[in-house]
């Protein structure tokens, strides 16, 4: 499952149907995505980020001139480890979570569709997250829209 999530080539049908299923779709609720009943389990979290500007500076036209303040860095709570995959490259590999949120430099998002993928293992606990992207300012990004689904 792992490759195949990670596969930079990575699709949804049309009816949003995963290699092992339906997907579910999440919401957050009080700042945070909670999986119920996950205690136990793997789980293939996958969100899809629409960015409205590209923030990829090897993506950007012949042109453009480099602006390091488009670059994003990304910031997870999250209460298990994890591994992190960005478009299809690994950015983190945490055998136990943080005390904090951690802080994932230069997450690089093209323009259009990006899909991020964290596969957790929930312990005894149900999967706990939060994740938000700041530029390199630390304002937050506010053209991008987020859709979640858990398989």
């Amino acid at each position: 499952m792992t490759a195949y999530f990670s596969d930079p080539g990575f699709i949804l049908n049309n009816l949003g149907e995963g290699v092992f299923g339906w997907m579910q779709r999440k919401d957050k609720q009080a700042g945070r995505v909670v999986v119920p009943d996950s205690a136990g389990q793997s789980w293939f979290l996958t969100v899809f980020i629409e960015s409205e500007v590209n923030r990829d500076p090897e993506q950007r036209g012949t042109d453009v001139l480099p602006d390091p303040s488009l670059v994003p860095d990304l910031y997870l709570e999250i209460n298990r480890p994890f591994r992190l995959y960005l478009n299809g490259r690994c950015l983190a590999d945490a055998p136990a979570p943080s005390a904090g949120p951690a802080k994932i430099e230069d997450a690089l998002l093209r323009q259009g569709i990006n899909r991020l993928v964290l596969v957790c293992a929930a312990g005894a606990e149900e999967i706990r997250l939060n994740a938000w992207f700041k530029d390199k300012l630390g304002a937050f990004l506010p053209d991008l829209r987020y859709r979640l689904t858990l398989d």
